[in-house]
C-alpha cells in the first residue's frame, strides 16, 4: 500500500512519498528477510514447497484464471455479487482510481497466484483480502456515482444479504459429518484446515468434569501436541480455561510444556517445573494422589510433542505405578496411580 502510495497517488508532497517508500520497503524486507514465513519460504524461496516451482507462461496464467473463475460461479468464495458490485465500482470513481484498482488487482493477483500452484488451494478465508478491497470501492463509489447506478449498486447488495441468509438458514441444520466438521459456512477446504475435531471439544468438556467432580488433572498434553497446531487447533486447553476460569484452572489443572504461548497465553508450566511437581505428589502433599487425573494423548505426533510428553510419562512411570482407568472418550488416556516404585523418589 505505501510503495502504491508513493507511485500512483498525485498531489503528495516528495517528503510523504520518501517517507511511503521508506515504509514500504522497510515492509518488504520484514517479510522476505527479517520473517519470512512458511508461505514465503514455499512460494518466494521454494524451500520445503509442496508445490513445484513455477513455470511462468500464459497457459499456467489462464488455468489459475479459469480456476479462480470457477471458484467464483460456483460460490464456492462466498458470494460472487459482492465481487461483481466491488469491479462495477471501480468505474465510477473519479479520484484515486489507479491507487485503488492496482491494491486490488494485486490481491486478486496473488489469488490467481495461488490458483495457478493448485487450485485445490482456493479456500473462502483467502478470498478475503479482495472481498474487502471491493467494499472500500462500494464505500467509494456510493459518494462520487450518480444517484441511479448507487441505487442500483446498493439494490445489488441488498439481495445479495438476503441470499446470504437464505443459505445461512440452509446450512444451520446440516448435519455434521462424523468426528470434524465446519461450523460455519463458507469456511471449507479441501485439507480440513477449518475444521472442529468433535472428540477434542468432547474431551474438554469430560475434562471440566472431572474438575468439577473435585479431582486435580496431569495433562500430558501440549501446545506441540499436533490436535493444537497453529493452523487449525483444536483448542483443548483454551476450551477448558474459559470454562474453569483462570484461578480454578491456576489450582487444578496442570500442563508442562516448551511453549505456553499461540494466539494467546496459558498457565503451562515449564518443563524444568515438573520434578518439583512431582515431588509435591504423595498423600501428605500438595496434590494427594488420589485426588491427581492423569490424561495421556492417543495423538500429539507434533515436531518434538512427543519427545516431551514421552518424556513426561516415563518419569511418572520411573516414580509411581500407573494404571489406566476407563475413559469417557477416545482422545486420550486415563491413567490412575497406584503407589510408589520402590526406588522411585529420590531421597
Amino acid at each position: 500500500m505505501f510503495l502504491a502510495g508513493t507511485v500512483l497517488l498525485r498531489g503528495v508532497p516528495l517528503s510523504t512519498r520518501a517517507a511511503w517508500l521508506v515504509a514500504g520497503l522497510l515492509q518488504i524486507g520484514e517479510v522476505l528477510l527479517v520473517h519470512p514465513t512458511a508461505n514465503i519460504n514455499a512460494f518466494v524461496y521454494q524451500q520445503q514447497s509442496p508445490w513445484p516451482a513455477l513455470q511462468p507462461g500464459v497457459a499456467t496464467v489462464t488455468a489459475g484464471v479459469a480456476a479462480l473463475a470457477r471458484a467464483i460461479g460456483t460460490f464456492e468464495l462466498d458470494l460472487p455479487i459482492l465481487f461483481g458490485v466491488g469491479v462495477a465500482s471501480f468505474f465510477f470513481l473519479r479520484r484515486d482510481r489507479r491507487f485503488l484498482v492496482a491494491l486490488f488487482l494485486v490481491q486478486l493477483g496473488l489469488v490467481v497466484l495461488l490458483a495457478t500452484y493448485q487450485a485445490d488451494q482456493l479456500r473462502p478465508r483467502r478470498f478475503i483480502m479482495v472481498d474487502c478491497y471491493c467494499l472500500v470501492a462500494i464505500a467509494w463509489m456510493y459518494r462520487e456515482a450518480p444517484a441511479s447506478p448507487r441505487r442500483l449498486l446498493a439494490g445489488l447488495l441488498v439481495l445479495g444479504n438476503v441470499w446470504q441468509g437464505l443459505g445461512l438458514v440452509r446450512f444451520v441444520p446440516m448435519p455434521f459429518a462424523l468426528g470434524a466438521s465446519f461450523t460455519m459456512p463458507y469456511t471449507y477446504s479441501r485439507d480440513g484446515v477449518g475444521s472442529v475435531t468433535f472428540p477434542h471439544v468432547d474431551w474438554a468438556r469430560d475434562l471440566r468434569q472431572e474438575v468439577d467432580a473435585g479431582h486435580r488433572l496431569l495433562l500430558l498434553y501440549n501446545l506441540d501436541c499436533y490436535p493444537e497446531n497453529f493452523t487449525n487447533p483444536s483448542g483443548v486447553l483454551e476450551r477448558l480455561y474459559l470454562g474453569l476460569g483462570h484461578e480454578r484452572f491456576v489450582d487444578s489443572v496442570f500442563v508442562f510444556g516448551s511453549r505456553a504461548c499461540r494466539y494467546c497465553c496459558l498457565p503451562i508450566h515449564p518443563l524444568a517445573d515438573f520434578q518439583s511437581f512431582l515431588d509435591g505428589v504423595r498423600a501428605d502433599g500438595p496434590t494427594p494422589p488420589a485426588t491427581l487425573a492423569i490424561y495421556y494423548p492417543t495423538m500429539c505426533n507434533g515436531p518434538g510433542a512427543e519427545h516431551e510428553v514421552d518424556a513426561l510419562l516415563a518419569e511418572l512411570g520411573r516414580r509411581f505405578r500407573l494404571r489406566p482407568t476407563p475413559s469417557a472418550g477416545t482422545v486420550a488416556v486415563r491413567i490412575a496411580i497406584d503407589g510408589e516404585q520402590p526406588t522411585g523418589r529420590p531421597r
